[in-house]
């Protein structure tokens, strides 16, 4: 089990001393900071709320899944052959859905840690934000080595397809600016895409669940 260390409780003290240089009121960011394990820089990145009411965090720079209860006992779980976990959904199978953008894929765990499975993109892939779409399969922005980003849904059975994101983005090579995506309240899957700053401006989009995208520039 894993409990508030030393080291946490000075980081807190920190922020605190940040937040009165900077006039804002204390009490308006009151929390407590939770160390993950040693190890492998972990970069705790995504979260989500699974199906067991626990948090469950990827590790940008680690090989594992982290599960947080609200008591902040952290439980981690190595991923076989992980390079950089970064997304993660609570899927409607009941698992812990996550995607892998260095190795290339998408796969899930149980809410035990165990019966790993993932599923492999096509080369050249990167997968980053993942979320659940209205029609029960699992959505994720995949950008791509050239550029040409796509939107992709696997089904929890595994079977994958993607959609041409239309744009250019650029040659991959922004990973810690995560492209995500959600399921808007238009029955629409919404996403984000940083990595095109370097070419045509930042951006988001969406695309239905039938595959049409529509691109809109945040440029300025």
């Amino acid at each position: 089990m894993i409990r508030p260390s030393v080291r946490s409780k000075r980081v807190a003290i920190l922020n605190l001393v940040t937040i009165l240089l900077l006039g804002l009121p204390p009490l308006a960011f009151a929390g407590t900071d939770f160390l993950v394990p040693p190890g492998r820089q972990a970069a705790p990145n995504l979260m989500v709320v699974g199906p067991d009411h626990d948090i469950w965090f990827t590790g940008l720079n680690g090989e594992k899944i982290g599960r947080l209860t609200t008591s902040g006992t952290i439980t981690e779980f190595k991923i076989s052959g992980a390079q950089s976990l970064v997304g993660i959904a609570s899927g409607p199978d009941g698992n812990m859905w996550f995607t892998d953008q260095f190795a290339g894929r998408v796969g899930h765990i149980n809410t035990s840690g165990g019966q790993l499975k993932t599923f492999s993109l096509p080369s050249g892939s990167h997968p980053q934000g993942l979320t659940v779409g209205p029609d029960g399969n699992l959505w994720f922005v995949d950008q791509k080595n050239t550029g040409k980003f796509a939107v992709g849904k696997i089904t929890t059975a595994g079977k994958i397809k993607e959609y041409s994101g239309t744009v250019n983005a650029g040659a991959f090579n922004d990973y810690f600016n995560v492209a995500q995506i959600t399921t808007g309240p238009d029955g629409n899957l919404w996403f984000t895409n940083p990595q095109a700053a370097f070419t045509v401006g930042s951006l988001v989009g969406k695309i239905t669940i039938a595959g049409d995208v529509t691109i809109y520039s945040t440029a300025g």
